[in-house]
């Protein structure tokens, strides 16, 4: 770092982060509307209450952040556990998407899978939106059912960056169908 620049952002302070372990990791900052905001994991990853909080400020240099008192956004979404450790990337469509992990399951913290939502500004709140959140594919030695008529129909429909082809298209496609699954 250069010198005289580093500085504490945040610590444990909320119920919510120290249920397990008392930490705050896995920081990822963005900018919106002037206003910076401070993304980060907290409690421990073994933790099914692990989850995604933030803190906001409108100067980074003079190292004060207000942490949401909603906190957290992303914790327990859907039938997931564990969920944390996240980056926020924008998609080829303009969707704000968050990436992160999860439990495998309710009863076994590894190996744990990646999963992808999406996130959105309400005025200044940044917020998990009802969109359902894409699940990985489980491969297993039977390897992957191929899809239905219907769904092989509907798949064809898309490109690889998941948008309505329009024209000729080659390649793999992976399409999130109308009951959640992704193909």
């Amino acid at each position: 770092p250069v010198k005289n620049t580093l500085r504490k952002c945040i610590n444990v302070t909320a119920a919510w982060e120290s249920k397990l372990g008392r930490v705050c990791e896995g920081p990822n900052v963005l900018k919106h509307n002037k206003r910076y905001y401070l993304t980060y994991s907290a409690n421990d990853y073994r933790s099914q209450d692990y989850g995604v909080g933030y803190a906001t400020t409108v100067n980074v240099a003079s190292g004060t952040w207000a942490k949401y008192s909603k906190n957290p956004v992303l914790q327990r979404v859907e039938d997931l556990v564990g969920t944390g450790h996240h980056s926020i990337f924008t998609d080829l469509d303009g969707k704000m998407r968050i990436v992160f992990h999860a439990h495998y399951s309710d009863t076994q913290v590894a190996d744990r899978l990646m999963y992808i939502g999406t996130m959105e500004f309400d005025n200044i709140v940044l917020k998990m939106t009802d969109d359902p959140v894409i699940r990985p594919v489980k491969v297993s030695t039977l390897g992957v059912a191929a899809p239905s008529a219907a769904d092989a129909a509907e798949m064809a429909r898309y490109d690889i960056s998941g948008r309505v082809a329009t024209g000729s298209h080659r390649g793999v496609t992976i399409v999130r169908m109308s009951d959640g699954t992704v193909r």
